[in-house]
């Protein structure tokens, strides 16, 4: 190989972005011998890629699932959520008097579907459970 070649990693400026296969190598040996030299460190280092790697899984999962993924539904575009309006405001959810009306009711929608959401609290050390919807008095 020529001497004033740019290829040649002697001639090779620092901060250029010509890797040889040689230099790589020589990198990756470097890193080994480092590594076993320090093994609680390699340890520690290992297991903090592994959680962040199975943390980053975990939020992808979450994500992709709840955000990305289309709904399991043949048309995800035409659902629509009911809100109850009045004096005090708008809110969202119905009781059950107001659902069979919107269910039988209704010649807009093919169908009306409900779904309750429950808490479950643990206060003072007594559990308790309710609908996300009813009002909760303090204890």
């Amino acid at each position: 190989m020529n001497p004033d070649s740019p290829r040649n990693p002697q001639t090779v400026a620092a901060g250029s972005s010509f890797l040889s296969v040689e230099s790589i190598w020589r990198d990756i040996r470097f890193a080994v011998r480092s590594l076993l030299k320090a093994p609680g460190f390699t340890v520690v280092a290992i297991l903090l890629m592994a959680v962040g790697i199975g943390a980053n899984t975990a939020v992808f999962s979450v994500i992709n699932t709840v955000l990305l993924k289309p709904l399991p539904y043949p048309d995800p575009q035409s659902l629509v959520h009911l809100m109850n309006t009045g004096d005090q405001g708008s809110f969202p959810g119905a009781n059950v008097p107001k659902y069979n009306i919107w269910r039988q009711q209704t010649g807009i929608f093919q169908q009306v579907a409900a779904y309750v959401i429950r808490l479950h609290l643990v206060e003072a050390g007594k559990p308790s459970s309710f609908n996300s919807h009813q009002p909760r008095e303090p204890q």
